[in-house]
């Protein structure tokens, strides 16, 4: 077979430290253009609740007024309970589906969610994943993303929905964090806010506006340099998610995962009239840093029907238990970084950090079986 001759470094990178790799770059083959989405230029000040709560409804009403059934993913955090809440008040016949993995008992939220389904009168399913399972749909599932990432789990949900209910249309909470602002309780927000230190304590999002202002997205260069200011740190990270993340990650992953599920995304939060409403708002509407508390204009809009609980809750976040998983494939992440190594393939940046790191092992497997799906093996796709 055909031998590739180098994998992108600049994009080696952006796999590992970001997770995903943006348009303009590729491992391997041609690079893409960059996304691009018009994004408000003056920052409001004030929201009305009333309004969120009218746009919220709107946008649930709109995306289920045409389906017999809704059945919507649930994890009992305040995006997706946001959603079945709502769908329960325009549809008698809403399902909820949960996600879980096996042996992580810690994070799984299979027993709020079905609190909240009980509550709300949903019928509920729940799906519960092993690595083994993961490791066997990952090469065909990276395959239809074209490119590797360890978030491909979204998958299971989807096709948990169409198995259990028969469903080809499934709602979602997405786009939560980057719409309402729920990013307070990251380490790299707190450190932000605690040191006003930014590069230091923010490499990820530091790289990131490197590539915006790389490429040349309309209005990123002028707005890099605003980065040190913690002024306008807050405001600048939600429009570098929103350019970098939400698209290159997200976006690519909900598209390409729904349809190997064969079901269509429908999400709400993503509607048109609560962009507009919400992107333009201050983040200091958002954040509430002394209660650890974030999406305080979507707190505030769902007062009145979501439970206190819910609405209290800190963001948990639903990630893959990747010191778990890594266990589970140590042995050969660690075959692939010595070939790496002796090949000179990674960037010096990554030598020292992919020991250290479970979730860059857990990457490095996924490099390589995305790289064996597509008909390479790694000595193959490494030159000599």
């Amino acid at each position: 077979s055909r031998v590739i001759s180098m994998l992108d470094k600049t994009a080696l990178e952006f796999y590992f430290n970001l997770g995903y790799i943006p348009f303009g770059y590729r491992l391997i083959g041609e690079r893409q253009k960059p996304y691009d989405y018009p994004y408000p230029s003056r920052v409001r000040n004030t929201y009305s609740p009333e309004s969120v709560g009218n746009l919220l409804f709107q946008a649930v009403n709109k995306k289920t007024k045409d389906l017999d059934q809704v059945v919507c993913t649930l994890s009992g955090g305040l995006d997706t309970s946001t959603v079945v809440s709502l769908a329960t008040l325009v549809n008698k016949n809403v399902k909820t589906v949960c996600l879980g993995f096996t042996g992580d008992d810690e994070n799984n939220e299979f027993a709020e969610a079905k609190a909240f389904s009980s509550r709300f009168g949903t019928e509920h399913y729940e799906v519960e994943i092993s690595f083994e399972d993961f490791r066997k749909e990952y090469p065909r599932l990276s395959k239809a993303l074209g490119r590797p990432a360890i978030n491909l789990y979204v998958y299971f949900v989807y096709e948990a929905a169409k198995r259990a209910f028969g469903t080809d249309v499934v709602l979602t909470g997405d786009y939560g964090d980057e719409v309402f602002g729920g990013y307070v309780n990251s380490s790299r927000f707190q450190r932000a806010y605690a040191e006003r230190s930014l590069f230091d304590s923010l490499p990820r999002i530091n790289q990131a506006w490197g590539y915006c202002n790389t490429v040349g997205i309309p209005s990123m260069s002028r707005d890099y340099e605003n980065l040190c200011s913690f002024r306008e740190y807050m405001q600048n990270w939600i429009k570098v998610e929103w350019f970098t993340k939400l698209p290159y990650d997200y976006g690519e992953v909900i598209e390409s995962m729904s349809k190997e599920a064969g079901v269509k995304i429908r999400m709400p939060i993503a509607d048109e009239g609560l962009i507009n409403y919400m992107l333009p708002l201050d983040w200091r509407q958002k954040y509430d840093f002394v209660n650890g508390l974030g999406k305080l204009p979507l707190r505030e809009a769902m007062k009145d029907i979501l439970p206190k609980e819910t609405l209290l809750k800190k963001k948990h976040g639903f990630s893959l238990p990747v010191e778990l998983w890594e266990k589970e494939i140590n042995s050969e992440a660690r075959e692939i970084y010595s070939l790496m190594i002796r090949r000179g393939v990674l960037p010096s940046s990554l030598v020292e950090k992919i020991p250290a790191f479970p979730e860059l092992r857990l990457k490095l497997w996924a490099l390589s079986e995305w790289l064996g799906a597509i008909g390479y093996k790694m000595n193959e796709a490494i030159p000599s």
